[in-house]
């Protein structure tokens, strides 16, 4: 019988081979998939159930009116997430999904109440933006709860971009697609030290959510909602020179060597070919990244959003279909070349 994953790095803790902090992180987050024995679709009908009847609660207190409005509905809100999380917290939620589920969904609720209230009781955007980001971050520290933690780390950075909105922040989208990218880009890269942390749960989650809402602004930029019409450049230039920069780190001594120039020219020559498509690089720093954590999810919302932003680049080309044809030919050809060499010089 094969041992199980978690039963290895105790033994290895125990004989002292690794780091007991970095165990004891690392058995945290896995400690999360052993909760639960149940099958999934009875811990998605019981969710569901959940959900259900936070809802029926939460209409129950608007038709009788207990839920005051303006700065009483952020009062309320206010009461509900501190109720929602000493209820997550709980030692009975731990192995009930009826209970996590109706704590996320008091989470959820308290979250629109207190911008609601803020918003109508203050009429202040900047004081409902900053106290909704405030909210965010008390949320992916004591709120125990993964999806909470992903939806969290996206409410922020919405937060972030309506305050650059509001303050009229030149290419307001494009600051806080770099900001988040950056969040992103450090959280990632040393995730090993942030597991041997204070909040080893909470590294996954709130990488995911930056990342995915880092996707997300590059994507509404091509629509380009905010009316800025973004040019692209400052996000192209320093997502290339992160590429790289994490290139020239990972390669280490090969950086000099053949096939490290190989790499590093590709980088460049790539970053220049997408200059006015910056999600293309994003996507391959994201790859590189969820390469160097093994992490699958990070790999797989990579290569979702890289075939994503290669088809919009593709289809933004302002030349004839003659001249696409043969950018596919040359890039495919360069690919073929780049991969040979790397085999040859390895």
């Amino acid at each position: 019988m094969r041992p199980l994953l978690l039963d290895v790095l105790r033994q290895l803790g125990r004989e002292g081979l690794l780091d007991p902090e970095a165990v004891s992180g690392l058995l945290a987050v896995g400690n999360q998939g052993e909760r639960h024995s149940a099958p999934w679709f009875v811990r998605l009908l019981v969710g569901f159930g959940a959900w259900v009847a936070s809802g029926f609660l939460v209409a129950f207190l608007f038709m009788v009116e207990l839920v005051p409005e303006d700065l009483g509905a952020a009062v309320f809100g206010a009461f509900l997430l501190i109720g929602a999380g000493a209820l997550r917290r709980s030692s009975a939620a731990e192995g009930s999904d009826f209970l996590q589920q109706s704590a996320l969904a008091g989470w959820l609720v308290g979250q629109l109440m207190v911008g609601f209230g803020l918003a109508e009781g203050t009429d202040s955007p900047p004081l409902t933006a900053g106290v909704l980001l405030l909210v965010q971050v008390a949320s992916v520290a004591f709120f125990p709860d993964a999806v909470a933690r992903f939806l969290a780390s996206g409410f922020a950075v919405a937060s972030v971009l309506a305050l650059m909105l509001h303050w009229k922040v030149p290419q307001a989208d494009e600051v806080t697609f770099l900001l988040s990218a950056l969040g992103a880009g450090l959280l990632w890269w040393h995730r090993p030290a942030l597991l041997s942390g204070r909040f080893p749960q909470a590294v996954n989650p709130v990488g995911h959510g930056l990342v995915f809402s880092a996707f997300t602004l590059l994507a509404l930029a091509l629509a380009d909602p905010f009316d800025q019409h973004p040019s692209g450049t400052l996000s192209s230039t320093a997502l290339g020179a992160g590429v790289l920069l994490m290139a020239w780190c990972l390669l280490g001594e090969r950086r000099r060597s053949g096939p490290g120039l190989a790499v590093m020219g590709f980088v460049l020559l790539l970053g220049l070919a997408t200059s006015s498509a910056p999600g293309v690089m994003a996507a391959v720093g994201t790859l590189v990244l969820g390469f160097r954590a093994g992490e699958r999810g990070l790999l797989a919302l990579a290569w979702s959003f890289l075939l994503f932003f290669l088809a919009a680049f593709y289809y933004n080309l302002e030349v004839t279909l003659w001249e696409k044809s043969g950018l596919l030919l040359a890039s495919g050809a360069l690919l073929l070349g780049l991969r040979a060499l790397l085999r040859r010089c390895r």
